[in-house]
C-alpha cells in the first residue's frame, strides 16, 4: 500500500503542476508513468494488447474503479490533493516522489 500510495502522490502532483503550468518532458514522462501504473493497481487481470477494443474497455473499467476508491477514501484523497497544491505552489516545481 505505500508502494500505491507514492503513486497516487505523485499522480496529485501532476494534477496540480497542470492547474499553474505547463508539464515539462521529464514530468511528461513521469505523470504518464503514474498515470500507468494507478490504472494497473486497479486491473486485476493481465491487460489486452494495447489498442485494441478489450484494452481500452479494461482500462475503462480501471479508472471507473479508481474512481470508486477516490470516493470510498474521500479524506485521504483530499488530504493528498491539498497537499500536492500546497507543494507546487510553495516552491513552483515538484519533487517526485
Amino acid at each position: 500500500m505505500p508502494e500505491f500510495l507514492a503513486l497516487l502522490a505523485n499522480l496529485y502532483l501532476c494534477d496540480a503542476i497542470t492547474e499553474i503550468r505547463h508539464l515539462t518532458m521529464p514530468e511528461m514522462a513521469e505523470c504518464r508513468q503514474a498515470q500507468g501504473a494507478v490504472t494497473e493497481y486497479f486491473t486485476p487481470f493481465t491487460l489486452a494488447v494495447p489498442g485494441t477494443l478489450e484494452h481500452n474497455a479494461q482500462i475503462a473499467t480501471a479508472q471507473l474503479v479508481f474512481e470508486e476508491w477516490e470516493a470510498a477514501n474521500e479524506p485521504l484523497v483530499t488530504d493528498m490533493q491539498a497537499a500536492a497544491w500546497l507543494s507546487v505552489r510553495r516552491t513552483g516545481s515538484v519533487l517526485f516522489w
